[in-house]
């Protein structure tokens, strides 16, 4: 066990594969958290997670009920739900405004607003909990 800052602590970081969410799972790794990871790439998360020493758990958050299933599995983890959670998820489009179409638009509302909505809507009762 670490002696990190963070020791014993559990966290949740979605859109884990890459980017923003790699950084942070392995800075919360760093400093002694179980980081549970998420993503939908699920070889890269396992891979991510042998590293980390976390958990992996291929999650796309662009399917509501799948999502909402698997984030309730998480609140309701026998050995406690996470304590804290980073929607780090996301898609970005670098598309002027004219030439993005509504599949696009789509897509980033999906992830980038409905999944963080989601995560947290499922999280937050065991989150105020603890």
């Amino acid at each position: 066990m670490s002696s990190g800052a963070l020791s014993g602590l559990r966290a949740l970081v979605t859109g884990a594969s890459r980017g923003i969410g790699e950084a942070t799972a392995r800075a919360l790794a760093a400093e002694g958290a179980h980081v549970t990871l998420t993503a939908r790439n699920r070889e890269r998360l396992e891979e991510l997670a042998r590293e980390l020493g976390g958990t992996a758990i291929a999650l796309d958050l662009t399917d509501t009920a799948v999502a909402g299933a698997v984030l309730t599995g998480i609140a309701e983890d026998p050995q406690g739900p996470p304590d804290l959670v980073v929607n780090a998820a996301g898609v970005f489009s670098i598309a002027p405004l004219h030439l993005t179409g509504l599949e696009e638009l789509d897509l980033n509302l999906a992830l980038n607003l409905r999944g963080s909505f989601l995560v947290i809507r499922a999280l937050l009762p065991a989150l105020r909990k603890r």
